[in-house]
């Protein structure tokens, strides 16, 4: 029980939505593509971040969980 009070009294542990997990996979993953010798075109790379993040919405978009 010691470590619940010791949790309590720390931050607050958050879940990340996905969309924010998203956000930050593509965010990490354009800068390794930049540094890569690979070419990385960031037009068609931004299109697909917008293409998924708008698959992530949900369709109710009241909806607050």
């Amino acid at each position: 029980m010691a470590i619940l009070s010791w949790l309590t009294s720390k931050q607050r542990f958050t879940r990340k939505s996905a969309i924010d997990e998203f956000q930050e996979f593509a965010k990490a993953e354009e800068k390794r593509l930049r540094s890569s010798d690979s070419e990385f075109d960031k037009e068609i790379f931004q299109q697909a971040v917008k293409l998924v993040l708008h698959k992530l919405e949900p369709a109710n978009k009241d909806y607050k969980p």
